[in-house]
């Protein structure tokens, strides 16, 4: 970033300092007042109520410096995120053959695209991967699967089937019991 993060708002930093030192300021000539007070009166009640008076003017004050803070340190961040994501937009972007010394700007979005299945190419379970391929099959039915839910599942975590068939269906799941059952 060019500019420092120190350079901005310089009202508002003074401002949070002021009544950060106004919190401090306050709190002491409470709290000695109330000890003069005390020493010269003995006067508990109004002792007591100076040092809540410092307390409550040292927490309004602090606490209002400190929101300051905050909404300045807010700005900075947010600053640097969008600094920090200029700079990924630009590394991600690739280079133009007619810019070459200038950043690339991002292309507009694209509007989404209708979701296309992959396509699904056949093929079987080798003899090692197929006994355990059966077995699930036994383990998911005794579960209580239904066949079809049984297909839906070998499916979606994209398992071979046994018979080379493209996709796993309600009759190679039924075939694969059979053949557990055996």
């Amino acid at each position: 970033m060019k500019e420092s993060a120190k350079g901005k708002y310089p009202a508002l930093r003074i401002i949070a300092a002021w009544y950060k030192t106004v919190g401090y300021v306050v709190s002491v000539i409470f709290v000695i007042a109330g000890l003069v007070i005390a020493k010269d009166d003995g006067i508990t009640g109004v002792v007591m109520l100076m040092g809540l008076g410092a307390l409550v003017s040292f927490a309004v004050f602090v606490s209002i410096a400190e929101i300051i803070q905050l909404f300045l340190d807010s700005e900075n961040n947010t600053r640097q995120s969008a600094e920090y994501l200029k700079q990924l937009v630009e590394l991600q972007a690739p280079p133009s053959p007619t810019q070459k010394s200038e950043p690339a700007k991002p292309a507009p979005a694209a509007p989404p695209r209708p979701a296309i299945k992959p396509v699904v190419r056949a093929r079987k379970a080798p003899a090692s991967q197929a006994e355990s391929i059966r077995s699930l099959i036994k383990h998911l039915h005794g579960d209580g699967l239904s066949p079809d839910e049984i297909a839906e599942e070998l499916k979606n975590e994209g398992l071979p089937t046994l018979t080379g068939e493209p996709e796993w269906t309600c009759d190679e799941v039924k075939a694969a019991l059979g053949a557990a059952a055996k």
